[in-house]
């Protein structure tokens, strides 16, 4: 039972995960008449949403099963595949993103928390970092596996089929869900015993934890700048003239080195202590940041040397995912039971707060600076910032 509840979750994961439009996704805003301004903003309003959403999620998931909650995470995210299939212009693009932003803020809150319930359930919480990389494996194989296809599918049989292939896969993950245990979570006091106040209070008092703040503070601005790390590679590669077949390549390279990177997290673990894996992430980010201004005439002007820099900032992002399994791992074990998911979802919110400023900012900069002027704007302000915290998490882990 307790293997069978742990391949649910990570199969129904690795099909909500098949997004085929995701390689594609700028020019699918462009064919919908938005501009590389509003591709940024756009992503920025979906983490938004996200920020928003975090805190109640997760005082909703530290209350009721948090089985209901995945399965309204999974069934929003099919509404969005619906609009797109049916719908086009720049309303219908944002009503889908908000869709999508709805489903991944309550699915960002509870994965974690589900992962531990199932492994309380069977005395297993010291397995916690290797089932959180699983996960992390299936989730990035899924969608690696959907990029590879994506670029193509969009261009060979077009939009409608593409969209329709993903119906089909979430709606298998839906019903996969379906079959997961019942679980109440600790605790479990009824959601209209306790007040808003309440959470409000419980989230700031999580953030005053010693233990806790500069870690959530510091990993959130790594999620940051690997999100525009991300979203920057498809305006990249277009203004370079990357064949299109390539932009699903990328996507299916970051996504198989993010999901080997979940999967070695454990093992890295053993070899290094997590505050030098921090280091390690914040000497990456600064290099990749600042080169990308330094060496941007050649990264434009050849897509072979973008393809390597944008390969470059893949490594990036996998350092910053390690780092972040396990973080999170280490929140779940040092969190009073009945506020698991609240400091899940407060770890979440930091990050989504963090990614929405850097992502929104664009649309007000792009008219002062270049894309690749942008890296080293930002490669200042995270040196400065990166640095100011990580010497503050220095202090806090071992």
């Amino acid at each position: 039972m307790f293997n069978r509840a742990l391949n649910l979750f990570y199969f129904s994961a690795f099909l909500k995960s098949q997004m085929f439009l995701l390689p594609v996704l700028f020019l699918f805003y462009q064919e919908n008449g938005l501009s590389m301004a509003d591709y940024f903003l756009f992503q920025g309003i979906i983490v938004l949403v996200n920020v928003m959403l975090q805190i109640p999620a997760g005082f909703v998931g530290d209350k009721i099963p948090r089985k209901y909650i995945l399965l309204i995470s999974y069934t929003l995210f099919l509404g969005r595949i619906f609009c797109w299939f049916f719908w086009k212009g720049m309303g219908i693009v944002l009503i889908g993103e908000l869709l999508y932003a709805l489903s991944k803020a309550l699915f960002d809150t509870v994965e974690s928390p589900i992962l531990y319930d199932i492994l309380s359930q069977e005395q297993k919480r010291n397995k916690m970092v290797r089932a959180y990389s699983k996960l992390n494996f299936a989730l990035s194989l899924g969608t690696g596996i959907a990029a590879l296809c994506g670029a193509w599918l969009y261009e060979t049989v077009g939009l409608k089929v593409l969209l329709g292939g993903e119906f089909i896969l979430i709606t298998i993950a839906i019903l996969m869900a379906t079959q997961l245990p019942f679980i109440l979570p600790e605790k479990c006091q009824g959601i209209y015993k306790e007040s808003l106040g309440n959470m409000i209070k419980n989230s700031i008092s999580i953030l005053k934890e010693p233990n806790n703040n500069s870690c959530i503070l510091y990993s959130g601005l790594l999620v940051a700048f690997s999100h525009f790390f991300f979203w920057s590679f498809q305006p990249m590669m277009k203004l370079a003239v990357v064949p299109i077949a390539l932009f699903g390549v990328v996507m299916f390279v970051n996504n198989m080195m993010r999901s080997f990177g979940s999967l070695l997290t454990d093992t890295l673990l053993k070899y290094i202590r997590l505050k030098v894996l921090g280091r390690i992430v914040f000497i990456m980010n600064t290099a990749g940041l600042l080169c990308g201004f330094v060496f941007q005439k050649g990264i434009i002007a050849h897509w072979e040397i973008c393809l390597v820099f944008v390969f470059y900032l893949c490594v990036c992002i996998t350092l910053q995912l390690m780092f972040t399994i396990a973080q999170i791992s280490r929140l779940q074990q040092v969190s009073e039971p009945h506020l698991r998911t609240q400091t899940a979802a407060v770890n979440m919110l930091i990050a989504r707060l963090c990614t929405a400023i850097l992502l929104i900012i664009p649309k007000y900069l792009t008219s002062l600076f270049s894309l690749m002027t942008l890296y080293l704007v930002y490669g200042l302000l995270f040196v400065w910032l990166g640095w100011f915290l990580y010497r503050r998490v220095s202090r806090n882990l071992a």
